[in-house]
């Protein structure tokens, strides 16, 4: 995750957030698709809190940090 993501994540979830509330926030700010665009907008965070499975939310969060780092070492590399 990047300093601007995560400054991100703290921003629009504040220092009260829980795990689960971060773990949607971290998915909302990281999740593109293959353009680059945002998957989900903020205006989806009630529903994801409501109805999401948080176990789905957290294995989605660890699949796009894990493809982050690879990106990542490509670029290096």
């Amino acid at each position: 995750m990047s300093m601007e993501e995560a400054a991100m994540i703290q921003r629009v979830s504040g220092k009260k957030a829980t795990s689960v509330e971060n773990a949607v926030y971290s998915l909302i700010v990281k999740a593109r698709d293959k353009d680059g665009n945002r998957i989900f907008s903020l205006n989806e965070r009630e529903e994801m809190l409501k109805y999401g499975d948080v176990r789905v939310i957290l294995r989605i969060n660890d699949a796009v940090e894990n493809r982050a780092i690879v990106v990542a070492a490509l670029h290096i590399g």
